[in-house]
């Protein structure tokens, strides 16, 4: 067998299969790797989205007086909640 019937043998074989794509195997083979970190990453950017609204009611709650004198303990402790939350989470 010659050099030349190897690479037309190889060539057939190659050629009766369908494309090969480095992406999609990679994706196969680190699809827990990459759900997680994409799980990761959301959290982090709902936290970062959700501190200033949580310190937004804080502040409202603290300068309007009401019946709920319950609230600005309960936004006190979601602010402390959500930034140790947001300070544990990998950017």
């Amino acid at each position: 067998m010659t050099y030349g019937d190897v690479t037309a043998r190889l060539s057939r074989a190659v050629g009766d299969h369908e494309d090969i794509s480095i992406v999609s195997a990679l994706f196969r083979t680190l699809r827990p790797q990459i759900i997680f970190g994409g799980l990761i990453r959301l959290t982090s950017d709902l936290l970062l989205i959700a501190i200033p609204y949580v310190m937004r009611r804080l502040i409202v709650d603290l300068e309007v007086e009401s019946e709920f004198a319950w609230r600005p303990y309960f936004w006190s402790i979601l602010l402390f909640l959500a930034a140790v939350l947001q300070a544990r989470t990998p950017e």
